[in-house]
């Protein structure tokens, strides 16, 4: 397989990561349907592959930063990753007893240092796709501003859907310009 195919790859996982996170959102925060927390933990799976393709195409200009940018957000895109298959697919099936153990335990804590470290995943990459200039710059101030909103969710969950919708712009978006970098790339110089 070409270099530039798995770029668009990449490109696709990150459009497909986009459109997961907004499909989660809108189940979750919106509409309080179950189902969110499926779709969320396949956008972080996605976005693991996405941000995976950004960072390789980025990953001179971006330097050390992006470097640490990308190992940090890919750690926090696991974890929350984890969390979300946790939300998804074990929480429904545990009774009432064994889910107030779990919110006194230790749970919510380790559940709390994973956003932290996504979050400052986030900031550190979005900083590095900014001073690569490659990709879109307004789509790295999405991915923050919606990520730093998301912490809202129990007492706001509208403005926790309008963060989301931010994040799977931001990353959507750069799985537009990844797509479209990679078919300049296959079609050669003209």
């Amino acid at each position: 397989m070409s270099t530039s195919s798995l770029y668009r790859l990449s490109g696709a996982a990150a459009l497909l990561a986009a459109i997961c996170v907004a499909i989660g959102s809108l189940l979750a925060n919106v509409l309080d349907l179950s189902g969110g927390p499926i779709f969320n933990f396949f956008g972080f799976l996605f976005g693991l592959f996405g941000i995976t393709g950004l960072y390789l195409w980025q990953r001179e200009q971006s330097g050390l930063l992006g470097g640490v940018g990308y190992i940090v957000l890919f750690i926090g895109f696991a974890f929350l990753m984890s969390a979300d298959f946790f939300g998804g697919f074990v929480l429904p099936v545990l009774s009432g007893d064994v889910l107030s153990q779990l919110r006194g335990s230790s749970a919510a804590f380790v559940l709390f240092g994973s956003g932290l470290v996504a979050m400052l995943g986030v900031i550190l990459f979005s900083v590095s796709v900014i001073r690569a200039g490659i990709f879109p710059r307004l789509a790295a101030v999405f991915l923050v501003i919606g990520l730093l909103a998301t912490p809202l969710g129990n007492t706001l969950p509208m403005l926790v859907f309008v963060g989301s919708l931010l994040v799977a712009a931001g990353i959507g978006w750069w799985g537009l310009t990844l797509w479209s970098l990679a078919g300049q790339v296959a079609r050669g110089p003209a």
